[in-house]
């Protein structure tokens, strides 16, 4: 039994000695890889190849080289080894995510400004114990249900880890896979400045009236195509700066929507012993409550949101990125959650707004009735 143990560490001891001598080729950084005794081309050649397919997950990919042989490859085999590439646990959520990414980025109407709203807890995770029902309920394919199932496991203590979190009272499956790419189990570090920009230029056609089965005429216009800038500024875990420029397609350059926005977020008075926590909102917001018709500030109106996957609201108070350009409100905006106890809580929200509308105004100087046009015309679609 002696001899087997002593053997079996010195295999081990071989196998790590020489996989130390060795490079891994998925990280392999230039100046490493020109110490292969092959050509300095064919060195360029696999770094050229290593750029392409960012990750190989066997040696034999590399005869896909044109210029790598199989005198090549035995010679490499000596002086590399295939290993994963070592990346944070952030880059692995977002490349798994990668198709929700590219939904949000390119969604409009509606669930514009909540998919903002997922953007940003994505790319700045929060601790889900400092996280209110609000908070929780807004993000995608988390009903009702679920968000009360972790504020009951809240309840119990602290959420840990994923055991705590899987087994909260009534948490779904899907509720729960798809809430761990927006949360941590501790509080955030400082994150620093850092920026996210989008832009969009599109020339699909477009009609001037929604009712089918009314007359409309069809707007092309490839000299003017609708054009979207999009930009948000974080400075660390408590203050956001947006700005937004739209301009529909074949409305003149002196029509457009801008906005701006900034937010002062995560506010948190517990420290200093009052259970208090929030969000105030300068400039642009939406102002959203209820399930059914009660208050959504939207150009894209929807009667009825289900509260499940991806049809629902931003409840309260958050800021406007969107393309709406009617509907607007711009002022200030509060939303503070009290404590009450621990399995209940006050919301207060408080807002106040003043931005021109466009309406149809009666002789007397009363109007009838907003309106919503795409695109606004100086003249009218016939001049």
């Amino acid at each position: 039994m002696r001899v087997l143990i002593i053997y079996t560490s010195l295999i081990l001891s071989f196998i790590i000695g020489y996989t130390e001598n060795q490079i891994n080729i998925n990280q392999a950084i230039e100046s490493e890889l020109e110490k292969i005794p092959i050509k300095k081309e064919k060195i360029n050649a696999i770094i050229s190849y290593l750029e392409y397919t960012d990750n190989i997950s066997n040696i034999y990919q590399l005869l896909e080289i044109s210029e790598i042989d199989l005198d090549d490859l035995n010679i490499l085999k000596k002086y590399i080894y295939i290993g994963e590439k070592n990346i944070s646990d952030f880059i692995k959520n977002q490349k798994m995510s990668s198709y929700k990414l590219e939904y949000w980025f390119s969604s409009d109407g509606n669930q514009e400004s909540l998919s903002d709203v997922w953007l940003d807890r994505f790319f700045s995770p929060k601790n889900i114990n400092n996280m209110n029902y609000d908070e929780v309920y807004s993000l995608p394919n988390v009903s009702p249900i679920d968000a009360v199932g972790i504020m009951r496991q809240k309840n119990r203590g602290e959420i840990r880890g994923t055991f705590e979190l899987k087994n909260s009272p009534g948490l779904s499956y899907y509720g729960y896979k798809n809430i761990l790419d927006f949360i941590k189990f501790k509080n955030q570090e400082d994150q620093g400045f850092h920026f996210r920009y989008s832009t969009l230029f599109k020339t699909l056609p477009i009609t001037t009236n929604p009712d089918e089965e009314g007359n409309s005429d069809v707007l092309i216009s490839n000299d003017d195509p609708e054009t979207l800038h999009r930009l948000n500024l974080f400075f660390g875990n408590h203050f956001k700066v947006g700005l937004l420029y739209h301009q529909n397609m074949g409305e003149s350059k002196r029509i457009y929507t801008d906005k701006v926005s900034l937010t002062f977020d995560n506010i948190n008075l517990k420290s200093i012993g009052i259970p208090l926590y929030g969000k105030s909102i300068i400039g642009n917001y939406n102002a959203v409550f209820g399930q059914g018709v009660i208050m959504e500030t939207t150009d894209y109106f929807s009667p009825r949101r289900t509260g499940y996957g991806f049809t629902k609201r931003a409840e309260g108070v958050s800021p406007d990125l969107s393309r709406s350009g009617q509907y607007l409100m711009q002022g200030f905006a509060n939303q503070y959650t009290f404590d009450v106890s621990s399995s209940s809580n006050i919301r207060f929200t408080q807002f106040l707004s003043l931005h021109p509308r466009d309406a149809i105004i009666n002789q007397d100087g009363s109007f009838c009735s907003l309106i919503t046009m795409q695109p606004r015309l100086d003249w009218g679609v016939n001049q």
